[in-house]
């Protein structure tokens, strides 16, 4: 499947394997079969380190210019380039599932945890108050919140918004 030195490899829930070559090719393979799965699109920087949510949801690409780049693993489609930029090479990286935090370490000898569905609960409360704007404002900053409970909600109010409409 690589064309290319296999540099890193990460196993994924459900018989899956990410890997990455020097070229940054990036492949997500089932592993007890050997097929290709899907080949990732978008990474264009050297990944230092990866880690993945227990439940298969998400992969978090850390990278040499302290990037981290997001992808959901249903659909296996990159949801943000540039989910945090730190200022250093990522030199560490997991995904604490209890705590919902993704905790980087970088080579300037920076320790950052990060709740991904940080401002989930300011997403309830604004939809009490109706106020979709600034819902829709603060997940272009977190695009991560997409896939809580609460923004499912706003969905459903506004397709039944749009279904009274018509």
């Amino acid at each position: 499947g690589h064309n290319e030195a296999v540099l890193k490899v990460h196993f994924l829930s459900d018989k899956r394997l990410f890997s990455i070559d020097k070229a940054n090719t990036a492949i997500v393979w089932n592993y007890e079969r050997g097929k290709v799965i899907v080949r990732l699109e978008g990474i264009h920087d050297d990944v230092s380190r990866i880690a993945s949510s227990e439940d298969g949801m998400f992969l978090f690409l850390g990278t040499d210019l302290g990037y981290i780049m997001v992808y959901e693993l249903e659909n296996y489609k990159m949801i943000s380039a540039k989910y945090i930029k730190l200022t250093s090479t990522i030199t560490a990286l997991t995904f604490d599932e209890k705590s919902s935090q993704l905790i980087v370490a970088t080579e300037d000898s920076n320790l950052f945890f990060y709740d991904i569905f940080e401002s989930k609960e300011l997403i309830t409360k604004l939809l009490r108050l109706k106020n979709y704007k600034k819902i829709e404002e603060i997940v272009e900053k977190n695009p991560l919140l997409v896939y809580t409970k609460a923004y499912q909600l706003v969905i459903f109010i506004w397709d039944k918004t749009v279904k009274k409409a018509r």
